[in-house]
C-alpha cells in the first residue's frame, strides 16, 4: 500500500489512479481531498470516468482512512 513519508508521526494513505492514454502527455492531474469523518474511498464512484480523461489522487486526512498508525 502507497503511504507518504511526511513526519515521523505521519504517514498518509494515498492512491493514484491513471487510465489515460501513455502517449497523451498533457494530462493534467486532480487532487482529491475528502470531508470530515470520510476518506479517499467516498471518490471511488467517481474514478472510472474521470480516471479515463485525467490522473487521479486520492489522499486520506490524519486519523481517518488508511491511514498507518505510528508506532
Amino acid at each position: 500500500m502507497p503511504y507518504l513519508n511526511i513526519a515521523p508521526d505521519f504517514k498518509p494513505y494515498y492512491e493514484i489512479h491513471d487510465a489515460t492514454d501513455p502517449w497523451d502527455k498533457d494530462t493534467e492531474t486532480v487532487f482529491f481531498i475528502h470531508g470530515f469523518a470520510e476518506s479517499g474511498q467516498a471518490y471511488y464512484g467517481w474514478i472510472p470516468n474521470l480516471s479515463r480523461k485525467f490522473k487521479l489522487i486520492t489522499y486520506d486526512l490524519r486519523g481517518l482512512g488508511r491511514n498507518k498508525p505510528v508506532e
